[in-house]
């Protein structure tokens, strides 16, 4: 008798499975529906972050990691993408929203307006990304890691356009990538890393730690039964 395989499906996965078992009245049909979109809208841009990434090229050694999920105490954190350079390391968030762009310094509020002009607020970006770079900075110094980290922020949705941003702020559009990238480690100081980039790149692979996804029906507190 073969064994069974047991595979973990993703969050998308897992919506469009639950979607499946949703009677055609049921109550919460409209909102996971949403839930399914947004996280297939997310896969579908991190697909296109790393299939632009192909055009960034560096005459040093270099590696990429996409998908980086680590652990300390008890703060997880998910990068995207993350860039490992002699001189630095860039955290890359991707971020897959459309519409027109606003980030207000004065409130701090960060929103976008749709195709049919409707405004959601939406939470900070870069708030996100300043504990990535926090996080990791405390990381790789437990570690004895010596290497600067930076971060940006990537929209990678194709109908985006920015009315307002923070003034040298580490975000861009999709296309731009590469050239803000060469920017950020060419701003980097040159510098000898305290480790071999080989032996980062594998201590960061060895502590992977795979985020615990809340069972569907815990998250959206629906009976097993469906």
């Amino acid at each position: 008798m073969d064994k069974m395989t047991i595979c973990m499906l993703t969050k998308t996965e897992g919506l469009e499975r639950l979607l499946g078992r949703l009677p055609a009245n049921h109550p919460e049909l409209k909102f996971i529906q949403s839930e399914w979109h947004r996280s297939a809208s997310g896969q579908r841009g991190e697909g296109r972050l790393a299939s632009r990434f192909k055009e960034f090229q560096l005459e040093e050694p270099f590696f990429m990691l996409w998908d980086v999920n680590l652990k300390m105490d008890n703060w997880p954190v998910q990068m995207d993408g993350l860039l490992l350079t002699e001189r630095c390391a860039i955290i890359i968030e991707s971020k897959n929203i459309s519409g027109n762009i606003h980030f207000d310094e004065k409130t701090g509020e960060f929103y976008r307006f749709d195709e049919n002009d409707a405004k959601t607020v939406i939470e900070d970006p870069l708030v996100q990304l300043n504990k990535h770079i926090r996080f990791l900075t405390a990381w790789f110094k437990l570690r004895k890691i010596i290497l600067p980290v930076r971060g940006l922020i990537v929209f990678t949705a194709k109908k985006c356009e920015f009315i307002a941003k923070p003034p040298d702020a580490p975000i861009c559009k999709n296309y731009q990538m590469s050239e803000i990238l060469l920017k950020i480690w060419s701003s980097s100081p040159p510098q000898t890393p305290s480790h071999k980039l080989s032996k980062i790149k594998k201590t960061l692979l060895s502590n992977q730690t795979p985020f615990k996804q809340i069972p569907l029906c815990n998250r959206y507190l629906f009976k097993r039964t469906i």
